[in-house]
Parts: C-alpha cells; structure tokens; sequence
C-alpha cells in the first residue's frame, strides 16, 4: 500500500481527510499536514518524517507554486520515489485511496490523473423558458 500525504494551507489537509473518511471509512498510512507557522524548509521536515524510505510517496498539495508545493518539492528532491500532486481534490484522493493497493506507483500516477480530470465537469444547466 503507498503511503500518502496531503499538504496544505491552513486546516484544508485535515478536513480533505475527514471528508474522504466519511466517503470510504478510515484510511490508513494518509497523513495531513498543515503549512501553519512552517517555512518550507521546516515543513519539509515535517514531510519527511511521514515517510518510509525507499517506497513510493504520493503527496498531494494545494496550490502548485505555493510554499506547501515548495516544501514537497524539496523533500522529493531527497526521495527520489516520492511523486507530488498539485491541486488536490476529493476525487482525486478517493482514486488514489481506492485503487493504491492494486496498482503499481507508476500505473497509479496515470490512473489519478485520469479519475481526477474525469471528476471535473462543467454541468450543463436544463434551458430556462423566458419569463413573460
């Protein structure tokens, strides 16, 4: 099962997972870390720790540019199977949640990409009649 570890601003990592949970039920080896009071370096840190070495990594962060995505970035630089996502989002989580333990990191990847732009849809709106 690859771990993973969702970054964010503010308290936005630890309601994505609590939302998730109430979707699937608890999810093991997911972790949420806040930027709150880190500078990326610190949070880098604190990155690192949730994670074994030598095993694939997914984490998924907020913003890309933002200084979670920094953080992630640098501590993927000292890992070299960590994969950062940018952009999470609930479908996005429940594919990689759903489908982590039957596929291999790098079919993962693409699967992810796939369920998450599937899961963004513009809907269309039935046509109103014009008001007499």
């Amino acid at each position: 099962m690859i771990p993973g570890i969702i970054v964010s601003h503010g308290k936005l990592a630890e309601e994505l997972k609590a939302a998730l949970e109430l979707i699937i039920g608890p999810s093991r080896k997911l972790h949420s870390i806040s930027n709150e009071g880190l500078e990326p370096d610190s949070l880098a840190e604190s990155i690192s720790r949730h994670f074994p070495e030598k095993q694939p990594v997914f984490i998924f962060t907020d913003i890309r540019g933002g200084s979670c995505w920094r953080a992630a970035m640098i501590a993927a630089k000292a890992h070299e199977q960590i994969r950062v996502f940018s952009g999470v989002n609930l479908p996005m989580l429940v594919s990689f949640i759903t489908k982590r333990s039957q596929l291999p990191a790098a079919e993962l990847l693409e699967v992810i990409l796939e369920d998450t732009q599937r899961g963004i849809v513009l809907e269309k709106l039935p046509e109103r009649k014009p008001e007499k």
